[in-house]
């Protein structure tokens, strides 16, 4: 197994709150060595490959204030013209 060293610091910053991920983890080095479902990894596989960021929607609004980037999926298809 491999030892995980601890994070050197465990500040906030603009996107991540550090407090909620350390309570629901705990065991790092437990968690990082653990093995994933099939629906978790085809999940991260498919955001990886649109380049669009998995989370909730409060999170990507956040990410796209943060980087004055559209990066909520889109309606598929041609836009709509102006009535004609």
């Amino acid at each position: 197994m491999v030892k995980c060293p601890s994070p050197p610091e465990r500040q906030d910053d603009e996107l991540v709150s550090v407090e909620p991920m350390i309570k629901r983890v705990g065991n790092w080095t437990e968690y990082l060595s653990g093995s994933d479902d099939s629906d978790s990894i085809d999940l991260i596989k498919l955001h990886t490959r649109t380049g669009r960021p998995l989370d909730n929607t409060e999170f990507i609004r956040k990410l796209e204030v943060f980087t004055g980037e559209e990066l909520a999926p889109k309606r598929p298809g041609q836009k709509p013209t102006d009535g004609k």
